[in-house]
Order: C-alpha cells, then sequence, then structure tokens
C-alpha cells in the first residue's frame, strides 16, 4: 500500500501495566471486530507511550505548521488472523497532542480518540521528559538516558510490546480499521528507576487506575515510518 503519512518517530517512552484478569472487559468493550486479545505468558498489558513526531508528511506534502510535535497515547495489544498468518496489531484507546490540526486529521480519517493539551517534550544527553496539564494536574513521564541501546531479547515482554506494525481501530459493531505502520526495527534499553508522575484516573478515568498494575518502562530510539490510510474491515 502507498503510505499515506511518512514520519521519523524518536524518543519513544514506554509505560507497561498488567491488566487485572477481572478488567478484562476493558479491553473487551474497545475489541474491533475480527480482531482478539493478544496476550502474554497468559496475561495482558496496557502501555502508555510517548513519543515525538518530526518531518511529518501526508501524502508526500509537508504538514502545514505542525511537522513535529509530541504524543501520549494509551494502547493494548491484538491479532488477526490473514491467510493463516497472525497480524500482531494496537488499539489505540486516547491519544494526547498539542496540537488541533494532527488530531483533527487522526479523528477524521483514522477514526481514533484524539485530545489537546499543552504537551511538551525535553530531551538532553542524560534525560528525557514528557509532561503536560490534565484537570489541573501536572502529569509527567521522564527518565534518564542510557546509549547502550539493544535488540529485544527474543520472547520477552519488552519485544511482545514493541513487535506490532498493525493497527485496529472498533468503528462499530460489525466495522474495524485497520492501517499498516512500518518501519526497522527499534533498539530499546529498560528504565527501571523512571519517574512516572502520572494521574491514570485523572487522564484516562478511574476504571483504568483500577484495573493496572505497573510492571515495566523501556526507551526505544524510533525510526523512519509509514502509515498506510486506513481500510474498512466489515464483518
Amino acid at each position: 500500500m502507498k503510505p499515506f503519512i511518512n514520519v521519523h518517530w524518536k524518543n519513544l517512552l514506554v509505560v507497561n501495566y498488567r491488566v487485572d484478569p477481572a478488567a478484562l472487559g476493558l479491553l473487551e468493550d474497545e475489541l474491533p471486530v475480527g480482531t482478539e486479545l493478544d496476550g502474554f505468558h497468559g496475561e495482558h498489558y496496557v502501555s502508555v507511550v510517548a513519543f515525538q513526531f518530526q518531518k511529518t508528511r501526508i501524502l508526500g506534502i509537508p504538514m502545514p505548521f505542525y511537522r513535529d510535535f509530541a504524543e501520549i497515547n494509551l494502547r493494548f495489544y491484538v491479532r488477526r488472523k490473514v491467510d493463516g498468518a497472525w497480524r500482531r496489531g494496537v488499539v489505540f484507546v486516547k491519544e494526547i497532542v498539542p496540537c488541533r490540526l494532527p488530531a483533527m486529521v487522526a479523528n477524521k480519517i483514522f477514526k481514533e480518540n484524539f485530545h489537546i493539551r499543552a504537551l511538551t517534550c525535553g530531551s538532553d544527553d542524560k534525560t528525557l521528559n514528557y509532561q503536560w496539564i490534565d484537570g489541573g494536574e501536572l502529569q509527567q513521564l521522564e527518565i534518564d538516558r542510557n546509549t547502550q541501546l539493544e535488540t529485544p531479547a527474543p520472547g520477552s515482554l519488552t519485544e511482545h510490546i514493541i513487535d506490532h506494525y498493525w493497527a485496529y481501530k472498533k468503528i462499530n459493531d460489525t466495522t474495524t480499521g485497520e492501517f499498516q505502520v512500518t518501519h526497522r526495527a527499534w533498539q530499546t534499553h529498560p528504565c527501571p528507576a523512571a519517574r512516572i508522575d502520572l494521574n491514570i484516573a485523572q487522564v484516562y478515568g478511574q476504571q483504568w487506575a483500577n484495573a493496572l498494575t505497573p510492571v515495566s518502562t523501556f526507551y526505544a530510539d524510533g525510526s523512519q515510518v509509514q502509515v498506510t490510510k486506513p481500510k474498512k474491515l466489515r464483518n
């Protein structure tokens, strides 16, 4: 497929949470028809992912005014079988960006759930920091940078989280949106001392706060990315 969006994603900060089995209904309510939950060793995870868009182009044309900006998203993991093979993908529950035009494009074309906040990213050789205000309260994700990047170990939780190249969206009970996200394999490093000041209840709702247990945080370097225009799948 011809890419709809060409962009460079960088400085991914990924915070992972285990979902209480009693709360899997939260994921099932968002589950696109034709997909199923993609678990890891019998458990299910959601992630809060912060990253930077750079040099954003739509159909080869630079996005006016907003080529470089940050995003925070809450996502979980699914898979869909096509011709006997699994397509492993993500479902975005809520995305936060600092500017209106990218949110309008994503909500209109990709049927996503973008919200606008005064989101900023600070990055230097030592630290990476994302922060924004939600409900009058400062939300902040920060890690210490590490130059010792490596390919995630096969069979690890990090590989399970990062190794997804499709995205799905529940449009309604009979229709799913599917788009492909193509990029090289990303390098990562763990961030055991990450400083996560995130009020899950404020940003995503009390139901999510009750369901999630934090388990890990890692950094991924990112790369050039191509995103196809979503295709509607009807069942």
